[in-house]
């Protein structure tokens, strides 16, 4: 529940008697407009009713790495659906902004928004009891009710048969203690104690007995999520030029011109302190190169003039660059015309 709160946006840009003023994500009402920009986590549930170009990080709530595109509401449109999928009006609180801006209206906050569902699901939910251990509490159970009865079956007989009750008594309590499975707890936990070392073995490390115990008979992991078990970090793996030379990653550094000239026109078309994981890439590419120059990929004196958002129609989008004392403009443009 703590690592949900603190998902939630520390601050917020909204709209407010015609100014915008910025307040904390948790003071955020329905019918509030946000102003939403790049590398902003949205505060609460939403629709956008204008949209420049603006992409979101939603792999908190579908564990899919890859920003989905946003448009704005038309108007009569639906309900919100649940999160996923290019091209809805909808943003969802704790999602990231990674590129673009625009303005939401906010139509659910609190626990009615989609994080304080899931907030509320994981506050119902209650630990699960190892099976090993509830074997074990039911065989100290019938063995501490046999320890009584013999117990109470010795003293009867020796207080009889002797005539000595006192000496029953002791009898009596003796073999009933003797039949307690006091070493029961211990062996327990040198069980899960070993169960956790095979398991950190092949780099799985636990918190819970119950993990210890389902993982330890698990005998094949199937997942289909990025985020979970992976790193959900995107990295350049190969370049590739139009006359079909290639350069695989990681390799050596950028020595052929022409792969420089790719790789700097990528940082270019790229924001220039990027939030989306692919442009983040793209950055990264300077620190491969070895020193060799990549790190200038701005010439001195240039100047970002115009910035042109992923179009629907064209799915590219452009930088256009110029220096201060040239008369044209340089475009760097990535996507998939």
């Amino acid at each position: 529940m703590a690592a949900l709160r603190d998902l939630g946006s520390p601050r917020a840009l909204v709209i407010r008697d015609g100014e915008r003023i910025r307040i904390a994500g948790r003071d955020v009402v329905r019918g509030d407009l946000v102003v939403l920009n790049e590398g902003d986590r949205v505060p609460t549930d939403g629709h956008l009713l204008r949209c420049d170009g603006l992409t979101a990080d939603e792999a908190l709530l579908t564990g899919e790495s890859v920003p989905v595109a946003k448009s704005a509401r038309a108007p009569g449109e639906g309900v919100a659906p649940r999160p996923g999928g290019d091209g809805l009006p909808f943003v969802w609180s704790g999602t990231l902004v990674v590129r673009g801006s625009g303005i939401a209206l906010i139509t659910a906050t609190g626990p009615r928004s989609e994080m304080g569902r899931i907030g509320l699901a994981l506050h119902a939910l209650e630990p699960e009891v190892p099976r090993l251990k509830l074997q074990t509490q039911r065989l100290v159970f019938w063995f501490g009710a046999l320890g009584a009865s013999a117990c109470v079956l010795a003293i009867l007989l020796y207080g009889f048969l002797r005539g000595s009750w006192l000496d029953a008594s002791l009898a009596g309590i003796a073999l009933g203690m003797s039949m307690l499975p006091e070493e029961f707890p211990v062996v327990l936990t040198v069980f899960m104690a070993m169960g956790a070392m095979r398991l950190s073995r092949v780099n799985v490390l636990t918190r819970r007995a119950a993990a210890i115990e389902t993982l330890g008979s698990a005998t094949t992991l199937c997942t289909d999520k990025t985020g979970t078990l992976t790193e959900n970090r995107m990295r350049v793996a190969e370049l590739r030029l139009p006359d079909g030379r290639r350069l695989a990653f990681p390799g050596g550094p950028l020595l052929e011109e022409d792969f420089r000239l790719l790789a700097r026109f990528g940082i270019l078309a790229s924001a220039e302190q990027p939030v989306d994981p692919m442009e983040v890439a793209f950055h990264e590419l300077a620190g491969m190169d070895g020193g060799s120059g990549l790190l200038d990929h701005r010439p001195d004196g240039w100047s970002l003039k115009r910035h042109y958002p992923l179009d629907p129609s064209l799915l590219a989008m452009s930088h256009a660059w110029r220096g201060d004392e040239e008369e044209a403009h340089v475009i760097a443009s990535k996507g998939a015309p």
